[in-house]
């Protein structure tokens, strides 16, 4: 039988991200100016600087994802970051201050519906395990019996006795 940890959905999500950060990352810093020319307005070099944030990015949620029990303020610095990220691209799209490609803006709203997915399923993970640790922690302290009052047991003791001498 397989038991659902209460972290596997958060880490799972944070590993994905980091994943696919990981290797957007190292793409835009190998290929930083066939992207750019993809992209139509971006110089070469932000894309590189671009692609060794997203490294960074990649092992900082790894690291998360690595710990025993996830911090949660980590974790929603991170949804938080994937949030600006979906921001940002929306806002590039729509203020259209750089001139981009169609193919350019296509790629920029997927990345982006990418990086939502994740910051959706982060948060997920991180209020589903919330929960399932707070049922657990409550199921732990609930007491296996209930003690009756000192005053109805002293009240039981002579019914008990009268009935087993009737």
């Amino acid at each position: 039988m397989l038991i659902d940890h209460p972290f596997t959905l958060l880490r799972r999500s944070l590993q994905a991200n980091a994943l696919f950060s990981g290797l957007s990352g190292l793409l835009f810093l190998v290929a930083g100016g066939p992207i750019a020319s993809f992209l139509g307005g971006a110089v070469p070099w932000v894309i590189s600087l671009l692609g060794l944030g997203l490294i960074l990015y990649a092992v900082w949620l790894l690291m998360i994802a690595r710990r025993p029990i996830p911090d949660r303020r980590e974790v929603w610095i991170a949804i938080g970051l994937d949030a600006a990220w979906v921001l940002a691209s929306a806002g590039l799209l729509i203020a259209d201050l750089t001139p981009l490609t169609l193919p350019g803006k296509w790629a920029v709203g997927i990345v982006a519906d990418l990086v939502a997915v994740f910051a959706v399923l982060q948060y997920y993970g991180l209020t589903r395990q919330q929960r399932i640790s707070l049922a657990r922690f409550r199921h732990l302290t609930k007491p296996v019996y209930q003690l009756k009052p000192a005053t109805s047991i002293a009240q039981e003791e002579p019914r008990r006795r009268n009935s087993v001498h009737s």
